[in-house]
């Protein structure tokens, strides 16, 4: 009995130190790391969710951590000047292979977000070339925005009709709007407000990136698992938002397909059917269809998710924040006045209102982690030996809620962004992280960043928002995922004209 007990403990150690993931020589220090789950347990003691725990990495072990998740080496980065580093370091731009990414794909990594070498080089060039010429980003673009703030205005005042209360629900009033700014130029169609089952695609969009963590998932070290209860529920609600997605965009490259005309390209699809055509007879072409879908699937689903989030925790600070709110309303009414939106021309008239926007951003980032880099060959890093395979990730809150340049940074103060005469102070928005930084930095950061201004200012120009009465204030504290949003939220509306 007693051998048998003996052979059996001897038995689970040599199994746990077996599976055990071994840590490199000079690898940065942290948690320790457990058969088959690494270092995840320890993220799950220390934070209320992943990016929580992520951002006290940073104090228990210092810039750098290093961990496993699931089976596969990371490191984690906490810092302004570290993650400046990493950024600068073209060994370290490219991105791991992600299981729940490349699934559909039957294991290839596509688009522009997950896809390396050559295939995308060559498609961010091309992307980022064209949607210019469409006007991504531009001035152009802000007829396009204005028909969208009044759209979505007109549709918050139907609600507030039909409230005895004048209480309405915030965070899910501006995805369709956010959709149709980013599809007019990759897709040509516009989706009415009402529109309930683009209302339900939506919404499996969003219960995917919250079904997501930026930590891993089980699924994606251990693809087996998807077989078996629970994981393949998990798993299931994490691709059928990406499987909706490219349902729609290739009904949508069909329809493309027999009515463009080549000579006067009307958005992205056409421009890239175009490049199809054109390299049919190349063996080692970059452009093809599953490549398309991918690459607007990249560009739909993340834009769509972290700029109308973004625009939800704006409007969510406002709620919070009266005296904020109202000093935003005069700027407005001073420099706008009542006839007409916002517009880009504006911005410099409005340090107030942009400084607020900022400060929004800079409190309640939507995408706290960067999308992984990962390096090909044996490295280092600010001193510590990097493994070839290694995801290496920034934890932006770091950055953004640094009390060393801040000062308060859990306070929600728009006045650090503005000199002593009330001037926008532009460099400080270098500490606002959110969007990658580097030849990785995210595709759609000039067109989030106009829309995110323009359709707040917009909406603020035209309601009060105030806490419902009798409700304590509506929490910042936000539902993770892959990225993060504000927790379901309403507030007391008011038209202001």
């Amino acid at each position: 009995m007693i051998s048998a007990l003996v052979l059996i403990i001897v038995t689970a150690f040599l199994i746990y130190y077996i599976l055990k993931p071994k840590l490199p020589p000079n690898f940065p220090p942290g948690p320790a790391n457990f058969p088959i789950v690494g270092g995840s347990l320890f993220l799950s003691k220390i934070g209320k969710n992943t990016h929580d725990a992520f951002h006290k990495l940073g104090d228990l072990y210092g810039p750098l951590t290093g961990l496993y998740l699931g089976n596969l080496p990371a490191i984690v980065i906490n810092g302004y000047e570290q993650a400046k580093e990493l950024f600068a370091r073209d060994d370290f731009n490219h991105r791991p292979s992600i299981f729940s990414v490349s699934y559909p794909w039957g294991g290839r990594a596509l688009g522009v977000f997950f896809s390396n070498g050559r295939l995308w080089q060559e498609n961010r060039r091309f992307a980022l070339r064209h949607l210019r010429d469409f006007g991504f980003g531009k001035t152009s673009m802000e007829g396009l925005i204005h028909e969208e703030a009044e759209e979505c205005i007109e549709t918050m005042n139907k609600e507030l009709k039909k409230t005895k209360d004048s209480v309405i629900t915030i965070h899910d009033k501006f995805g369709v709007s956010v959709i149709n700014i980013l599809w007019a130029i990759m897709g040509g169609t516009r989706y009415r407000h009402d529109d309930e089952e683009f209302k339900k695609m939506l919404n499996v969009i969003q219960e995917s990136f919250r079904s997501g963590s930026p930590s891993g998932n089980l699924v994606n070290a251990y693809p087996f698992l998807r077989h078996f209860p629970y994981f393949k529920q998990n798993f299931q609600a994490l691709v059928s938002g990406a499987e909706a997605i490219i349902e729609m965009l290739e009904k949508s490259i069909e329809e493309h397909k027999k009515n463009r005309d080549p000579s006067a390209p009307r958005d992205l699809i056409d421009v890239y059917l175009q490049a199809i055509e054109d390299s049919k007879d190349d063996p080692d072409t970059v452009f093809f269809k599953d490549q398309l879908v991918q690459l607007c699937e990249d560009l739909f689903a993340a834009g769509a998710e972290s700029t109308s989030n973004s625009i939800a925790f704006c409007i969510l600070h406002m709620v919070r924040n009266p005296d904020c709110q109202e000093k935003v309303q005069k700027e407005l009414d001073a420099v706008v006045g009542k006839n007409r939106f916002p517009s880009f021309e504006d911005k410099a008239n409005l340090p107030y209102t942009f400084a607020v926007i900022s400060e929004a951003f800079r409190i309640s980032p939507v995408a706290p982690i960067s999308v992984p880099h990962m390096n090909i060959e044996d490295t280092k890093l600010l001193g510590y030996n990097v493994p070839k395979g290694t995801s290496v990730m920034v934890n932006f809150p770091s950055i953004n809620l640094d009390k060393k340049y801040w000062g308060d940074p859990e306070v929600f103060r728009p006045e650090r962004f503005l000199d002593e005469s009330g001037n926008f102070i532009k460099a400080k928005l270098d500490h606002v992280h959110g969007f990658g930084a580097g030849k990785r930095q995210c595709l759609g950061e000039p067109l989030a960043r106009m829309s995110n201004y323009l359709l707040v200012a917009a909406v603020l120009q035209r309601f009060k928002f105030e806490i419902v009465p009798g409700q304590p204030k509506p929490t910042t504290d936000p539902i993770d995922g892959f990225t993060i949003a504000p927790q379901p939220f309403s507030a007391k509306v008011t038209p202001r004209y």
